[in-house]
C-alpha cells in the first residue's frame, strides 16, 4: 500500500510499531446531535459491546459500592456475568435504538467508559456532543478525544478504586 490510515494516534503507534511504516490519522466521523433535549442527570451510563475488555464490571463495582444508578446499554457474550455481579442500582436495557439514544443521553450524569487501550472509542465522542461528560480510562483514543478536568475524568490505573475516585 502506498499510503496506511490510522483512526487514531494509538492505532498510528501500533502500525509503526509492528509494520514500521508511517501512517496518517483520519479520525472517524460521529453523527452530531439533530436535537438534544434538556438534560435531567438521573444515572451514570455505559454504552458499549459487553466484553471483558470494555470494562463495564469496574463500572458495576463502582456503582454498586456508591449505590448510583448505572444503566447499561449494549450486549454481548460478558451479559451473564455482568448480570450475576449487579446490585440493584444497575439495569440492563439492551441494544437502544439511535433514533431513542438522545433521550438516554439526556438523561445521563457522565457516561463511564473504562475500556482499556480503545482504538478510537466513539462512545465518549458522541457522548460529549450531547454534553455528557466522560469518565473514562486513561489509554488509547479516549485519551485522544477527552480533555481531562474539561470534557471528563480520565484515570490511570485499571480498577475499581480509580473509577470510584474519578466518579467522586
Amino acid at each position: 500500500p502506498d499510503v496506511l490510515i490510522a483512526n487514531s494516534k494509538t492505532v498510528q503507534a501500533r502500525i509503526k510499531k509492528y509494520y514500521r511504516r508511517d501512517s496518517v490519522v483520519i479520525y472517524p466521523p460521529v453523527s452530531i446531535p439533530k436535537k438534544i433535549f434538556k438534560r435531567r442527570p438521573q444515572y451514570f451510563v455505559c454504552v458499549s459491546r459487553l466484553a471483558k475488555q470494555k470494562g463495564i464490571d469496574l463500572a458495576i463495582h463502582a456503582c454498586n459500592k456508591m449505590k448510583e444508578r448505572l444503566v447499561i446499554v449494549g450486549s454481548g457474550g460478558q451479559e451473564g456475568y455482568l448480570r450475576s455481579i449487579a446490585g440493584p442500582t444497575i439495569e440492563f436495557w439492551g441494544q437502544v435504538p439511535d433514533k431513542d439514544m438522545p433521550r438516554v443521553w439526556a438523561g445521563a450524569k457522565a457516561l463511564i467508559y473504562p475500556s482499556i487501550e480503545e482504538d478510537f472509542g466513539i462512545v465518549p465522542v458522541e457522548a460529549m456532543a450531547y454534553g455528557v461528560p466522560v469518565i473514562g480510562h486513561n489509554s488509547g483514543g479516549t485519551a485522544e478525544t477527552i480533555r481531562d478536568g474539561t470534557t471528563g475524568i480520565l484515570f490511570n490505573d485499571w480498577s475499581v478504586q480509580s473509577v470510584l475516585m474519578a466518579i467522586r
